[in-house]
């Protein structure tokens, strides 16, 4: 984007920060989901909808060493919640779900 003509507004819904808290959401929602399929504990999905955070700066950091977004990005989830990275989303997530399916809702981030 042309910063100079970008307002406010629009450029906020293409940051790196906006498209981790939309792929959070996409996870929440999966958990949620996996949750009630049993296929997660209850606790686990609502720790993720009201404990979870992510820094786009802390999942930078961590795709420098691990050379893949997804896996970044749910090493930083996980950090957050002090647990695995891999019980997050559990054979239900596959790795293009998070970044396809915020990136329809992006406009809805805020």
């Amino acid at each position: 984007m042309i910063e100079r003509y970008t307002r406010p507004a629009m450029g906020g819904i293409w940051t790196e920060e906006n498209k981790y808290r939309c792929w959070l959401q996409v996870e929440s929602a999966a958990s949620t989901v996996l949750a009630e399929d049993g296929v997660i504990p209850a606790a686990a999905a609502e720790a993720i909808a009201t404990k979870a955070t992510v820094s786009a700066a802390r999942v930078a950091e961590i795709e420098a060493e691990v050379k893949h977004d997804v896996i970044a990005f749910t090493t930083a989830v996980a950090e957050s919640l002090r647990a695995r990275a891999s019980t997050l989303s559990p054979g239900g997530c596959i790795t293009g779900l998070r970044p396809t399916t915020s990136w329809t809702r992006r406009r809805r981030c805020k």
